[in-house]
């Protein structure tokens, strides 16, 4: 039986050429989400994740940001794959959640919806999914405007993308 050294897990984690390079590339890729190039950003997000493609919150970020520069379909291939690495984790069925919607395929969405307000740990998230689920099945009394701001960081997109009022 084998046995993880975590202090040399560690040490691979803060020296490895791949992680380092995948760590320069996301602060990057936040750099022009914060300056509005997104379509380069969820480039340069696609090239940290092929650097490091077991770091599911990295691959989460850049197909949020490919939804963001309207390529939801590229977004899908992602989340589809991060399913499989961790399949209970609700922050994935979030950002699939807004990947179909940004396909707008409805009924993908609410399956995605339904298990974001299962199994993600964020409160204000699993809300949100919630108040998009009861929207799309017309149990919404009242309809949240669009915002009138850009959404500057991926957690806001994400927030666009389920709905957040």
């Amino acid at each position: 039986m084998l046995i993880e050294d975590r202090q040399l897990t560690q040490k691979f984690r803060e020296t490895s050429h791949e992680i380092v390079r995948a760590r320069s590339l996301r602060a990057e890729a936040e750099r022009l989400i914060d300056s509005g190039e997104v379509r380069r950003a969820a480039e340069l997000y696609q090239r940290a994740f092929l650097s490091a493609p077991y770091d599911i919150d990295l691959g989460l970020a850049a197909a949020e940001a490919q939804v963001r520069s309207g390529q939801p379909d590229r977004a899908l291939e992602m989340v589809s794959r991060l399913r499989f690495q961790d399949p209970e984790r609700g922050s994935i069925a979030c950002t699939m959640a807004a990947v179909q919607r940004a396909l707008k395929n409805p009924s993908a969405e609410q399956a995605s919806l339904r298990l974001c307000a299962d199994r993600d740990s964020d409160e204000a998230r699993r809300r949100q999914a919630q108040s998009r689920l009861r929207e799309l099945s017309g149990q919404s009394s009242a309809a949240t405007p669009p915002p009138v701001a850009a959404p500057s960081n991926a957690q806001t997109i994400l927030e666009e993308g389920l709905g957040a009022p």
